[in-house]
């Protein structure tokens, strides 16, 4: 189950686990790079839709498709929640 990791964060810099800033960039960077990977799913993914193990169907991809043409990137604000 994805949690977010701030909590994490935080108990190790209360903790005083390691140097704040050392837990801040790794944090940093580890946050960068699940968001570079979840970009590159996302940018890539469209060309999948027509293989069966493709997790939504063709109406859900639609409706989908539809929903960010009509918001756009506003759809995107709240994205970030479980």
């Amino acid at each position: 189950m994805p949690l977010p990791s701030e909590p994490l964060l935080v108990g190790l810099i209360v903790s005083h686990a390691a140097d704040p800033v050392w837990l801040l960039a790794v944090a940093t960077a580890g946050n960068t790079l699940g968001t570079t990977i979840n970009w590159a799913i996302g940018h890539g993914i469209a060309r999948f839709r027509d293989r069966p193990w493709f997790p939504a169907t063709p109406e859900r991809y639609e409706a989908a498709c539809r929903s960010f043409a009509r918001y756009g990137l506003w759809s995107l604000l709240l994205a970030w929640l479980p």
